[in-house]
């Protein structure tokens, strides 16, 4: 019984883990959005070459693009933390956080294929029809 438990409290684990490194991506491309943004506001040939065609001044366009990058990058931020605190509230067994987490595998993690599938797989699999696993969560 005690390896069960033990199976079952490394699956929880690595669910958590997933939840973390979802979050380190979430991060890294909001860095990077942050980055192409200041990127293309700077650099006059850039902007030149990429907002000739658009009938706005070019330094409009490039205010309006690096403006709604900066929006995507806070909006990266907010969901790696979210991720984050999901994370911790999983490997907390806390019930709220399994029914947050079987949200995120539908409606998130099952559309990203391949990877997202199969994550997506992985986590209903542990949190819907594993026995052991439904005992950990207490409803309240």
């Amino acid at each position: 019984m005690a390896k069960r438990k033990d199976k079952t409290n490394n699956l929880i684990k690595a669910i958590s883990i997933i939840d973390y490194v979802f979050a380190a991506i979430c991060f890294i491309m909001a860095f990077l959005l942050i980055v192409g943004g200041s990127i293309i506001s700077s650099l006059g040939f850039i902007q030149e070459a990429i907002f000739s065609k658009l009938a706005l001044p070019t330094d409009l366009a490039s205010g309006i693009i690096s403006g709604l990058l900066i929006v995507g990058a806070i909006i990266l931020v907010g969901i790696g933390i979210f991720y984050i605190y999901l994370g911790k509230a999983i490997s907390k067994r806390k019930y709220w956080a399994k029914i947050a987490q079987i949200i995120v595998a539908i409606l998130v993690h099952l559309f990203s294929f391949p990877i997202g599938t199969a994550v997506a797989v992985f986590e209903l699999y542990v949190l819907l029809f594993n026995k052991e696993t439904k005992t950990l969560f207490s409803k309240w």
